[in-house]
């Protein structure tokens, strides 16, 4: 299990807590984009741990399919709610 990445954020847990979110990231080889849930938890600084569970297909996923994106201070930053509501509630576009 990987370990939680800590982030300030304008949101709260509640805010984005299992939220759809439409997503834009960089990663080692290019950048994946497509719609998720946010998976976020707390501590008791007011930071945030927050995740993008998706379906994806390919090398690295789990058995079911869902890969989790761990969003740093950088990525935490770029969300915010998506003017296309029937994409998804959010958008952290890169």
């Amino acid at each position: 299990m990987s370990e939680k990445i800590w982030v300030q954020s304008k949101w709260k847990l509640e805010d984005l807590q299992a939220e759809s979110v439409e997503f834009k990231l960089p990663v080692q080889d290019g950048e994946v984009t497509g719609v998720g849930q946010f998976v976020v938890a707390d501590n008791p600084e007011g930071q945030l741990s927050i995740n993008i569970r998706t379906n994806l297909k390919g090398e690295g996923t789990r058995k079911d399919g869902m890969h989790d994106f761990h969003l740093n201070q950088w990525a935490a930053d770029r969300i915010e709610r998506n003017s296309n509501k029937a994409s998804a509630a959010f958008k952290c576009i890169s």
